[in-house]
């Protein structure tokens, strides 16, 4: 990544599901090849949206510009729910410490990762859920709803974007509902003992192992290597304007979508995005939205750096 000026931001990377419901062909999507695209030349087409034409949401004032969710603007941003100040709740949850046997109470209650929650069958991630997007599309006349699965027009915005239960706003991020402690690389940690993972109820309604999302310090992921960082992961930085960038290696275990995007800390901010997968390098260079990449990469063959 590069900025211009001396800049703050967050690089969030966002572990997600595959669903039956994606297209085959669909390799990768970035803020420019969904920007550029026709309305009418996407599937499903993009022809009846509310309030404005569709592409009129494709355009830099809309919910993929500066001043959209995945902005600095936004519940990504530095006023929003994660971050180092003190008025961010991950600061509060970070000062609380471990809480995990209070979270096996809640789960066994219902809580928020029992079979009732976000990540379980009565979520957005389940099947049914996922592909009632379709369906709830047709019934409102809502074209823009059936472009939020992953690899659409508005699939960063959708239930395996960052926003979504898997991301760093969800249960397994910095203020989620998992309980751990966390130190000052950003590792989650019960009993002094490092923890990537945790089980809950899963989109099927069985109990699946997630990778929790962690939130690192910018130098702590730059030094991890490949095999030592998967796709559930964000990390915090700064960079001086036009010297160099900053590189994260990450891989992939399993076919799945992956989600990349960097969230600018301030109004000036200008970030750049570059993502090598297995060699081929996938960027998303605009200065007008904030920019991201959504690549469905193939089972254990995903390695990248950023």
């Amino acid at each position: 990544t590069w900025a211009l000026g001396m800049a703050h931001g967050v690089v969030v990377l966002v572990l997600c599901l595959v669903s039956a419901a994606l297209a085959a062909n669909t390799v990768y999507t970035t803020v420019e090849t969904v920007t550029k695209v026709s309305p009418q030349s996407v599937k499903p087409p993009l022809k009846q949206c509310p309030i404005m034409s569709c592409s009129g949401y494709q355009q830099p004032g809309s919910c993929l510009g500066r001043a959209g969710p995945l902005s600095e603007w936004g519940p990504l941003g530095m006023l929003g729910s994660i971050g180092d100040y003190f008025w961010n709740p991950s600061t509060l949850f970070k000062a609380i410490g471990d809480w995990s046997n209070w979270q096996k109470y809640m789960t066994e209650s219902g809580g928020v990762l029992s079979g009732l929650g976000p990540l379980g069958p009565k979520g957005p991630l389940s099947e049914k859920n996922y592909n009632s997007m379709r369906e709830l599309a047709i019934s409102t006349n809502n074209d823009f709803v059936a472009q939020m699965f992953a690899g659409g027009v508005f699939g960063v915005l959708g239930p395996l974007g960052p926003l979504g239960p898997l991301g760093v706003l969800g249960p397994l991020g910095p203020t989620g509902a998992h309980g751990y402690a966390s130190d000052s690389k950003g590792r989650y940690l019960h009993k002094d003992e490092e923890v990537r993972t945790i089980k809950a109820a899963g989109p099927e309604g069985v109990e699946t192992t997630f990778d929790l999302f962690e939130k690192y310090s910018g130098s702590y992921a730059q030094g991890l290597d490949h095999d030592e960082n998967d796709c559930s992961w964000m990390a915090i930085g700064s960079m001086w304007a036009f010297i160099g960038s900053d590189d994260y290696k990450f891989h992939s275990d399993v076919e799945q979508w992956v989600t990349i995007v960097v969230v600018p800390h301030y109004q000036a901010d200008v970030w750049h995005l570059t993502v090598n997968v297995d060699g081929k390098n996938i960027e998303s260079a605009s200065n007008l939205y904030v920019n991201w990449v959504q690549v469905k990469v193939r089972i254990r063959g995903c390695t990248g750096s950023l």
